[in-house]
C-alpha cells in the first residue's frame, strides 16, 4: 500500500508529466492499494471547479483505501513539526506534517511531490515512494 499526496494527484488529474505520474500510473497498473487520508480527500477535491470533474474524481477518491486520522495524529505532528523546527527546518503547511505523520503511523511510504517532505524524510521514519 501506498500513501499518494495531494501534489501526485493534482499533477495526475492535470495530465502533468513527471516522474510522481509516471509511478502513481504504475501502481495503478500494477493494482497496488492506493491510500489517502481526510487531508489529502480534501485538498483534492477542494481545488475542482467544474461539477463534472469533481464527480469523476471524487469517483476515483472513493475507490481508494481510505485511512483514518486517530486523534493521536495530531499530537504526534506537533511534535514533529517542533523537532524538525528545532533543527532549523519550517514546514510549509501544517497539512503536510499530518500527512507525513499518517504514512509514518501507518508504516507505509508515501509518493510526493512537495519538496517539505523531503526535509521531513531526512528527519524523521517517513519513507518516501520512489518505485517498484
Amino acid at each position: 500500500m501506498i500513501l499518494v499526496d495531494t501534489s501526485v494527484f493534482i499533477d495526475f488529474f492535470n495530465a502533468k508529466k513527471n516522474q510522481q505520474v509516471k509511478l502513481l500510473i504504475e501502481l495503478l497498473e500494477n493494482s497496488v492499494p492506493i491510500a489517502i487520508n481526510g487531508l489529502i480527500y480534501q485538498e483534492v477535491l477542494q481545488g475542482i471547479r467544474i461539477e463534472k470533474s469533481y464527480k469523476e474524481i471524487k469517483g476515483i477518491l472513493d475507490d481508494f483505501y481510505y485511512i483514518n486520522t486517530p486523534e493521536s495524529i495530531y499530537l504526534d505532528s506537533a511534535n514533529m513539526f517542533r523537532k524538525l523546527q528545532a533543527k532549523g527546518i519550517t514546514i510549509r503547511k501544517s497539512v503536510d506534517i499530518i500527512i507525513a505523520q499518517t504514512a509514518i503511523n501507518s508504516n507505509i511510504p508515501l509518493l510526493q511531490h512537495d519538496r517539505d517532505f523531503t526535509n521531513i524524510s531526512l528527519h524523521t521514519k517517513l519513507n518516501l515512494y520512489t518505485g517498484l
